[in-house]
């Protein structure tokens, strides 16, 4: 655990403590003493921070193999600096030591000077890569719109590529070059090549180090929207691009990650974050495995971590998520942005890890973790995060009282001994309990059963040999929780009535039996009547038939439908039933056309009950055992359902029956 240490406070209850028999000591509070946790997953640990007079920033940053010195470029104050990693200890490489220190302001506004150390001259650098053999920086000096290249040792500064203030679209070599806002930079693992997000071009370029030579990898035509960064994998072959990616429906900005082939330009989707991160991503960095590609969610403050590489093709179709690890694991309220400092900036363990506008990322050697640059903060922190971790399934939604399918649970990385991992959630059952991962084995199935409706975060606990080399995170698209849905109270189907007619019989079923009680009340009405008023459900009774009397109903569409009560009405949800009342043909006093048409002149009938039909010159009737049958002059013929009285065979009139 972190700062922030509780505090204890008491105080004495009870039927002896009113009579007075005991009394507290004179000292009542009491503070905990916590332990710092430097190596629990997602932790994350102030590194260093820029004075607070100044203006510096951590925009960007660059590693040494062994992790122990990185160097960044610093948008806020103009310059390179560099970091030592053990000590916190910044120094200022090249640029003015104006807003670094906060001291030595320098009155000039000059924002492109090549020149030694301090007398250099930058203009909103946000990229930087290490040339380690040569003790060569390479910095993308984004506002002048060109490269420089600064010596560590010296400061020695100067243009490699492209002409300051002077915006394009060109390839060439040197200052012949044109770039428009470069931005995130990376180092191929032979050092040989720099590859730049060209953000204003919205194109990925390259640049060979030994001659300076520019040409374009991706061209605008490809798709990218102003990429921010750029990351290059171990085996040389890929490179992660972040660009900002339009949603189609809601037109909101999000990140969308790719992979380019270096090779030939090629570039494929990595659906891992499409669409789940939001706006920009201004760090990028791939572990020295090339299974986990980090990333800063900069507007919402977040770290996530993705798997990329060997590690996402043996997660399978599981694989395209990314996962949180730091910082907020949601967006603030009312998609408050997270860029305003935080007074709890110190040390904490993920959600509790305030981060404030999170820029350049540099993924240090031995699976120590990552170090972040936390820009409103203006602080190097670093992230503990696991070599391997585990990707758990999509869980989806599971029917209340019901098994889902089998979904597997994959790690990045199989272990070399044993691994074990216990799911759990509130209300949740897994099948199996705890999972069992043999040595190279990555994936195992596990079923879920949801116990009360809702929805059900799940977490996970790690046993096992090789149990400190993984860690899980919940992923930022919440999918890392089950859905418990309601079971469904079914009505069945009503057969369609015809008026006066009395009862029918309505069968209500559950999907699942209830844990304890249920009672359903249908209705259909205020003039329908129920009986019985309620069905309850216990734990044995799966379906009960309702019988209900309909009376009085008028003609048309009518819906049966259902109140829940009782401890388990949460866990369901009632459908309806809906059917017709329709005339009724044979129903007393009923008049039926058996045959013919209106007549011509206008004169018309009306089918219907007693007081709705009407008879246009009746002019002739007869009987059988089961109606009247009534001749019209204008050669219909109809007929009358019973009962009927002996005076329909003689008094009718040309107006009525």
């Amino acid at each position: 655990m972190f700062e922030d240490a509780p505090t204890l406070t008491y105080a004495l209850s009870g039927s002896d403590a009113t009579a007075g028999r005991f009394a507290a000591t004179s000292v009542t509070t009491h503070s905990i003493a916590v332990a710092a946790c430097a190596t629990c997953p997602g932790a994350v640990l102030n590194i260093a921070t820029a004075a607070a007079s100044g203006t510096a920033s951590f925009n960007a940053l660059a590693l040494t193999a062994d992790g122990t010195t990185a160097y960044f470029a610093d948008a806020g104050a103009n310059g390179v600096g560099q970091l030592d990693v053990a000590t916190g200890v910044l120094t200022r490489v090249a640029g003015p030591t104006q807003g670094f220190s906060g001291s030595d302001v320098l009155p000039d506004s000059v924002t492109h000077r090549d020149a030694f150390g301090t007398s250099a001259r930058f203009n909103g650098p946000s990229g930087v890569v290490l040339i380690e053999s040569t003790g060569t920086l390479i910095v993308a000096d984004t506002d002048n719109h060109c490269l420089r290249s600064v010596a560590v040792y010296t400061g020695l500064t100067f243009t490699v590529a492209g002409f300051p203030a002077d915006a394009g679209l060109t390839d060439g070599v040197g200052t012949l070059a044109r770039f428009d806002e470069p931005a995130g930079l990376a180092l191929s693992p032979d050092g040989t090549v720099v590859f730049i997000a060209d953000a204003g071009n919205n194109a990925v370029r390259k640049m060979t180090v030994a001659t300076s030579e520019v040409s374009t990898l991706v061209a605008a035509g490809a798709g990218l929207i102003r990429p921010g960064n750029v990351a290059a994998a171990p085996g040389g072959r890929w490179l992660y691009v972040a660009a900002v990616n339009i949603e189609v429906d809601t037109q909101v900005p999000s990140t969308r990650l790719v992979q380019v082939d270096v090779s030939n330009g090629a570039v494929s989707p990595i659906a891992a974050v499409s669409g789940v991160i939001a706006d920009q991503t201004r760090g990028l960095a791939v572990n020295a495995e090339g299974t986990l590609l980090f990333l800063s969610d900069t507007l919402h403050g977040r770290l996530l971590v993705a798997t990329v590489g060997a590690a996402a093709a043996a997660a399978g179709s599981e694989s395209p998520r990314a996962f949180f690890i730091a910082g907020l694991p949601t967006l603030l309220a009312g998609g408050q942005l997270n860029t305003v400092p935080r007074a709890d900036a110190g040390n904490a363990i993920g959600v509790n890890a305030s981060l404030a506008a999170p820029g350049g990322l540099a993924a240090l050697p031995g699976g120590r973790g990552v170090l972040v640059a936390d820009g409103v903060h203006r602080r190097v922190r670093r992230a503990v995060v696991r070599p391997a971790i585990l990707i758990p399934p999509t869980w989806g939604a599971v029917k209340y009282g019901t098994i889902s399918p089998q979904l597997n649970l994959r790690l990045s990385i199989a272990p070399t001994t044993k691994l074990t991992v216990t799911p759990t959630g509130f209300d949740l059952v897994f099948d199996p309990a705890t999972v069992t991962f043999g040595n190279g084995v990555s994936a195992a199935a596990v079923t879920v059963k949801g116990r009360n409706a809702g929805t059900k975060p799940v977490v996970f606990t790690f046993g096992g040999a090789d149990a400190d080399s993984y860690a899980s995170f919940d992923p930022v698209d919440a999918t890392n929780a089950v859905v418990v849905q309601q079971a469904d109270v079914i009505i069945g189907t009503v057969p369609n009535l015809e008026v006066f007619e009395t009862s029918t019989t309505v069968t209500v079923t559950l999907a699942t039996a209830p844990r304890t009680r249920l009672e359903v009340t249908l209705s259909c009405g205020a003039a329908a009547d129920v009986d019985p008023p309620f069905i309850v459900f216990i734990p044995t009774n799966y379906s009960s038939a309702a019988t209900f009397t309909v009376t009085a109903l008028a003609v048309g569409t009518h819906a049966v439908t259902a109140v829940l009560a009782g401890a388990d009405a949460p866990n369901f949800a009632a459908t309806s039933s809906v059917f017709t009342v329709t005339p009724c043909s044979d129903c007393p006093g009923s008049v039926r056309t058996l045959a013919g048409v209106s007549h011509a002149d206008g004169d018309q009938y009306v089918n219907g009950e007693v007081d709705v039909a009407t008879f246009s010159q009746p002019v002739a009737a007869a009987a059988d055992a089961t109606a009247v049958y009534v001749t019209e002059l204008n050669g219909a013929i109809r007929k009358v359902g019973p009962p009927y009285t002996r005076l329909l065979f003689f008094s009718f009139t040309s107006d009525s029956l």
